[in-house]
């Protein structure tokens, strides 16, 4: 019997050969194919480096001119800023800026003393108050900021302006004059409003004014209801001027002493006229609100151990 098992074995070896060999050119095929997909992708990382690397190289400085842009204008802001600092120092400025509502939303310059002598009243006191409400007995004053109040809108709307005006606190002519608020990096965006008073005369007028737009009620050391009327009696010929009670050296007062000084801050409360109390004992607080005394309206309140509450009279 022949054995043709060799032929086998040969045709085995050369196709198995053959096959490996196609086999290791189709490996080549994969890793050319994928080193050249790595080096298309390195291209592309490549690239966009570059891109990202040049956009970064612009926005550097774009910043450092934004930067640059911004330090010219904070030393603009500034050198303006101690320009006006300077003005309200020299010539004793006010400026009121009031929001859309007509109401004053802050004072400038923060100086107690000088918003004392122009309008008789503590800062706090002024802000969120209407300015007609801050000196009602001066008639053109609250006429011409009564219509900047009732402008306000407009104003903020279409950016109107009033010009300017004499009027007189006390014996002294100020010039005022109101215009809109801007903000807002544009400076276009309108808050509000703003009203500034200026003295006509440089010198003297702080001093003749000075104390005359307030009156301060030095509350006694023992206060019966007599004493109380008498206070009142005081408030009434004191106008519409702001008053201020210390009761730094009160010791004793009545309760119907005390009743009689709330109805009065409500009369004044009533003419949107400025009645506030301070140095009040924690019991005269707390019988002042009460009344109806607003709490923002007492101010600096101390507990003394001397204090005490003094009995009304008896009736018979």
């Amino acid at each position: 019997m022949i054995d043709h098992g060799w032929f086998f074995r040969a045709f085995g070896f050369w196709f198995s050969r053959d096959e490996w060999v196609r086999t290791q050119t189709a490996y080549k095929t994969d890793i050319e194919i994928a080193r050249r997909a790595r080096e298309r992708e390195y291209d592309s990382l490549r690239g966009g480096l570059l891109d990202a690397k040049k956009e970064l190289g612009s926005m550097e400085g774009q910043l450092d001119r934004e930067r640059s842009d911004w330090r010219e204008k904070e030393d603009s802001y500034q050198d303006e800023l101690h320009i006006r600092r300077k003005v309200f120092h020299e010539w004793k400025m006010c400026t009121f800026f009031v929001d859309h509502k007509g109401f004053i939303r802050d004072v400038e310059p923060k100086d107690p003393s000088l918003v004392s002598t122009y309008f008789g009243a503590e800062i706090e006191d002024v802000i969120g108050r209407k300015p007609s409400q801050i000196i009602p007995a001066e008639r053109f004053f609250n006429l011409y900021t009564g219509l900047v109040e009732e402008s306000s809108g407009r104003m903020a709307r279409e950016g109107m302006q009033f010009e300017s005006n004499t009027i007189h606190i006390g014996e002294e002519a100020f010039d005022i004059m109101a215009y809109p608020d801007y903000s807002g990096e544009d400076m276009k965006t309108v808050r509000g409003s703003i009203i500034t008073i200026v003295p006509l005369r440089q010198k003297g007028w702080l001093e003749k004014l000075k104390g005359k737009q307030r009156l301060t009620i030095d509350v006694d050391e023992v206060v019966t209801q007599e004493k109380a009327l008498d206070y009142c009696l005081t408030m009434m010929r004191n106008g519409s001027r702001p008053v201020y009670f210390n009761f730094e050296k009160n010791q004793s007062i009545s309760r119907s002493a005390v009743e009689s000084i709330a109805k009065f801050y409500r009369i004044y409360q009533s003419q949107e006229a400025i009645c506030t109390f301070t140095a009040v004992p924690k019991e005269v607080a707390e019988l002042l609100a009460s009344f109806e005394v607003e709490k923002q309206h007492l101010k600096r309140i101390r507990t003394s151990p001397t204090f005490e509450m003094a009995p009304d009279p008896v009736e018979g």
